[in-house]
């Protein structure tokens, strides 16, 4: 959907939702997740089961570069806004501190491949479009909001709902 103000609407909406991974990450390989919510929370449960298995590296990366400086060198914490070395379960809270693009990843530094099943379960702000003076959804046809010379606009554009058809999309 497209939503239209005059103005910024309020940030001041709270949606949660939990989804879980059960996943395998290759040796001397990573896997990471996005998430784009200003004022967010997000709670990471993990447990690792592969038995025996060394530490895993989890960091919580504000922007693309500092996954990349972490994905470079994930020895060295100040790269990323969370650095913590995991084993065994446990959980980890993080709360976003800025509009930003934040990335949640699990490093494998080790020889062997390693299974871990992740519960992120989160708590975010959105835009209360209900004041907005207009409104379109893309599902049927294009949509088009005029902007006017010396008038303020300002524009929301949703995605859907995040559910298990969507969990691996990027909008």
């Amino acid at each position: 959907m497209v939503y239209g103000f005059h103005r910024p609407p309020p940030l001041d909406v709270v949606i949660s939702w939990s989804e879980t991974h059960d996943i395998i990450i290759p040796a001397k390989f990573h896997k990471e997740w996005l998430f784009l919510y200003k004022g967010s929370r997000v709670n990471i449960s993990y447990t690792i089961r592969s038995a025996g298995s060394l530490p895993l590296s989890l960091a919580v990366a504000q922007g693309i570069e500092s996954l990349g400086e972490w994905v470079e060198d994930p020895s060295y914490p100040n790269t990323s806004l969370s650095w913590n070395i995991i084993y065994g379960n446990d959980e980890i809270q993080q709360e976003v501190p800025k509009a930003s693009n934040y990335y949640v990843a699990v490093g494998n530094f080790n020889s062997k491949e390693v299974q871990i099943q992740l519960k992120f379960s989160v708590k975010a702000l959105v835009y209360d479009t209900s004041r907005a003076y207009y409104r379109c959804s893309f599902g049927d046809h294009m949509c088009a909001l005029e902007l006017y010379f010396l008038e303020d606009i300002v524009a929301v554009l949703s995605s859907p709902a995040r559910n298990e058809e969507t969990l691996n999309s990027i909008w």
